[in-house]
């Protein structure tokens, strides 16, 4: 279950024109994740596709983790575009994030709780080259929550990331045209644990 409440607005203080958006959202979600694994040996379960025997029980797979995990967040964000001259804009926002997680693994008899919040800021400038031609640079950053637990039962640190980017936008008789260059990186990043392949492990 999610919900987002959004208010905006125009006004000028000092000659300059704000254009601002605000708003809170937050969010509850059950997550119940089970994996059962039959590890098969050679000869221990074959098939004869010119004689096929019907009616056979199929092996039970035993579970191998089963994970019931709550989790709980909510957001508040403030964004801030200001005309600073005739062809130059200024986009300034921020976003607090809080969450909390819980994760209780039935197989192994494991509770683990976890929270967390962040502040991620957001700056972009624009400049209109001419009436068709815009260009503009931007630098933001993000957060995410994850969601399950390691081979030890233990939760993972959120994702987080940013990025610089610089490009235009060009539109004439109809046509758009957008280019960019951007750069982003992210740490904490869900992958396969190549020595506990039952669950991931973050690098």
């Amino acid at each position: 279950m999610s919900a987002r409440f959004e208010l905006s607005g125009n006004f000028a203080i000092g000659g300059l024109t704000h254009h601002v958006l605000m708003g809170v959202d937050a969010y509850t979600y059950d997550l119940f994740t089970l994996l059962a694994r039959q590890r098969i040996t050679d000869g221990s379960c074959t098939l004869n596709i010119h004689d096929p025997v019907y009616g056979q029980v199929a092996p039970e797979p035993p579970t191998m983790y089963a994970n019931d995990e709550n989790q709980k967040g909510f957001g508040v964000y403030l964004q801030d575009q200001i005309d600073i001259a005739t062809d130059w804009r200024l986009l300034l926002g921020l976003r607090y994030d809080d969450y909390s997680q819980k994760t209780n693994e039935l197989v192994s008899v494991a509770f683990t709780q976890s929270s967390d919040s962040r502040v991620s800021p957001r700056i972009a400038l624009s400049y209109l080259l001419f009436d068709e031609l815009s260009l503009y640079s931007s630098y933001s950053e993000g957060f995410l929550p994850i969601s399950g637990t390691d081979y030890q039962s233990r939760g993972f640190d959120p994702e987080e990331s940013d990025s610089i980017e610089l490009g235009f936008k060009w539109r004439a008789s109809g046509f758009t045209l957008n280019g960019a260059f951007f750069d982003a990186s992210k740490t904490n990043i869900l992958t396969t644990d190549p020595e506990h392949r039952v669950n991931s492990l973050l690098i």
